[in-house]
């Protein structure tokens, strides 16, 4: 019979996760990892399996408390405009929590399409986050707050890619100002009505 965990899984899978955020994966050694979790190497690799499959577990746990934050958010508001404000202030309010930049745009930029496990993660991230946004995009346009020259799934993919593209500008350092003009450029663009 197995000894209990003297430890919390789900809050070491945090700490975790922000050190591959910050490393990166090729940069995060098992060294890292046992600094990061405070556990020797066998429970860490018993816990969690190999450092593949714990990046993999980091991944689905960044997604699902993202997915998480972002529905909630974006259900705040009736309004679809002003859901979209909302969702444009949590782009420019950064985290004092968390590294700079998305955890998953640094994965894809730093994978690529090379290991299919990852690329399925990245995958569900971007292709639910888009879902998250059509649904709001939809609302928009029932409620005649949101063009309907393009259908909301194109829409809704636009403003994902301009999400994760403000994501690398802000790791890359980029000014505030520049971000926000560049998100209200974003939403503005599809608005029929003033969010205020």
């Amino acid at each position: 019979m197995s000894r209990p965990r003297e430890f919390d899984f789900d809050k070491v899978l945090h700490q975790l996760m922000l050190t591959f955020w910050t490393k990166g994966y090729k940069g995060t050694s098992l060294e890292d990892l046992i600094a990061a979790s405070k556990l020797k190497k066998q429970s860490l690799y018993g816990a969690y399996g190999d450092k593949h499959t714990l990046f993999l577990k980091t991944l689905q746990l960044y997604r699902i408390q993202t997915l998480e934050q972002m529905r909630e958010l974006l259900n705040r508001e009736d309004s679809a405009a002003k859901a979209l404000e909302l969702w444009k202030s949590s782009l420019l309010t950064p985290s004092d929590c968390y590294p700079k930049g998305c955890f998953i745009v640094n994965v894809a930029l730093e994978f690529g399409t090379d290991d299919l496990e990852v690329k399925t993660e990245i995958e569900a991230m971007f292709k639910e986050s888009e879902n998250l946004l059509e649904e709001v995009i939809v609302r928009g346009q029932i409620q005649n707050e949101i063009s309907k020259n393009f259908p909301a799934s194109i829409i809704a993919k636009s403003l994902a890619n301009t999400q994760h593209g403000l994501r690398i500008l802000v790791k890359a350092g980029e000014e505030n100002q520049k971000i926000k003009d560049l998100l209200d450029y974003a939403i503005n663009s599809i608005l029929i009505v003033s969010p205020n």
